[in-house]
């Protein structure tokens, strides 16, 4: 594709992705999440006053997360393209370069056979179209902000040159968080000028003072860094939330412990509006030390309290966690909604460093998806994934291989003969 500058503004990460693509991918996902930031919708529901950022715009048809990679709306940029008749053969040349592009597209063809791809639209199985589960360092980006990250590029890019290309695309993905921040502030400030009801006014500009200084800067009290918390965790995907105790006991302030049970029942509040994936508490560092702190003892009681089964909280014990932690997850598992699930630190932790990696790490785990197993913004846990459907396959074996769900039906499975044949069971 020839370089050129698109004058629309519909579907802002793929259009950036294209402009971009004498670069490397990292760059292209990163002018792309850039653009794309200009665009995606927020909201804050009434429930939790937190800010939540569309993976998509509304008049986009692609989009970038960690967890999920290059995803892409085909039948949107047909409607895109339906839609600015002007613009149409651009659209559908993004089109055509985006899907070849996407996760989905790029796992699939290089891991499935003609013939496997087959078995697949007869839903006998599905293997290998996302990328898995992605649990960013929370803990790091509230302590810094995005200023503070920025320095710590260039730090490393100092000691490792010649990869420009992948410092240059990290800043511009922080560049992008804060275009989301800077709006954060104008809506706010627009919703607070026109804003009846006093206490909502008063919140609202809470909110805009908070945003004058985060994402920048780092969090500097619990509501400051729950804020801070859930713009970087739907910006990035809405996954797993991690070690959140860990993030969040150095701003938790003792002579205001309404506010902080407020701001967890909020985060616990959003997490369920969003259906996010897996939080863990607790847990040992490499001494055996416990890690339990007053974060870990509000977020279990909120969570007995609410009764949510979203997110699916996780809680890592081992030889020193203590007898109130104990009790108050039992109390909880009583309430019937199968929570917390308990993790053995004296056995993952081993596990882990059987495999290299080292003490101050594999007692930083968390759970991430369903329940794997991760390394706090050190891993990704990539999916080799699928299903097999057995009805299917049944179906195929009496049937000596013929899909009868299309017409005419067609031979997709090994030829076996009649099973009427067969003398016995086995």
């Amino acid at each position: 594709m020839k370089q050129k500058k698109f004058d629309f503004t519909c579907d802002p990460f793929g259009r950036a992705f294209v402009e971009n693509h004498d670069k490397t991918i990292s760059e292209q996902v990163a002018y792309g999440l850039l653009e794309a930031s200009k665009y995606r919708t927020i909201t804050f529901a009434d429930n939790c006053m937190l800010p939540t950022i569309s993976a998509m715009p509304e008049n986009g048809a692609s989009f970038y997360t960690a967890s999920a990679g290059i995803g892409v709306d085909c039948a949107m940029y047909d409607r895109l393209a339906q839609a600015n008749p002007e613009h149409k053969d651009d659209i559908l040349a993004i089109k055509e370069y985006m899907y070849k592009a996407s996760t989905g597209y790029r796992s699939s063809g290089q891991c499935l056979t003609g013939y496997e791809q087959r078995l697949i639209s007869a839903k006998a199985f599905w293997a290998g179209s996302w990328i898995g589960h992605a649990n960013p360092d929370y803990d790091r980006v509230l302590h810094l902000g995005t200023d503070g990250i920025r320095a710590l590029i260039e730090e490393c890019r100092a000691k490792n040159p010649g990869k420009d290309w992948f410092y240059d695309a990290a800043k511009i993905t922080m560049d992008a968080v804060d275009v989301i921040g800077d709006r954060i502030v104008e809506m706010a400030k627009e919703n607070a000028a026109v804003e009846a009801d006093a206490v909502k006014k008063a919140e609202w500009e809470r909110i805009a003072d908070c945003f004058t200084k985060i994402p920048r800067k780092p969090a500097y009290d619990m509501y400051s860094a729950v804020q801070m918390f859930w713009l970087f965790f739907t910006f990035d995907s809405i996954d797993s939330p991690g070690r959140m105790d860990q993030c969040f006991i150095d701003y938790y302030d003792k002579d205001k412990h309404e506010e902080a049970e407020e701001m967890i029942t909020r985060m616990l509040e959003a997490i369920h509006n969003v259906r996010a994936w897996n939080l863990c508490i607790s847990g040992s560092d490499e001494n055996w030390n416990d890690e339990t702190n007053e974060i870990s003892y509000i977020i279990l009681k909120k969570v007995t309290e609410l009764k949510y089964q979203t997110p699916n909280l996780t809680m890592r014990v081992h030889r020193n966690t203590p007898e109130k932690l104990w009790k108050m997850a039992a109390e909880c598992l009583a309430t019937g909604i199968g929570l917390p699930a308990i993790y053995n630190d004296e056995v993952v932790c081993p596990a882990l460093e059987a495999i290299g990696i080292p003490p101050c790490d594999s007692h930083d785990y968390c759970m991430n998806g369903c329940n794997q197993i991760d390394i706090m913004g050190k891993s990704h846990m990539g999916l080799e994934d699928g299903e097999i459907n057995l009805g299917k396959v049944l179906e195929l074996t009496l049937h000596n291989g013929v899909d009868f769900c299309v017409d005419p039906p067609e031979i997709i499975a090994r030829r076996f003969g009649n099973p009427c044949d067969c003398k016995t069971f086995d």
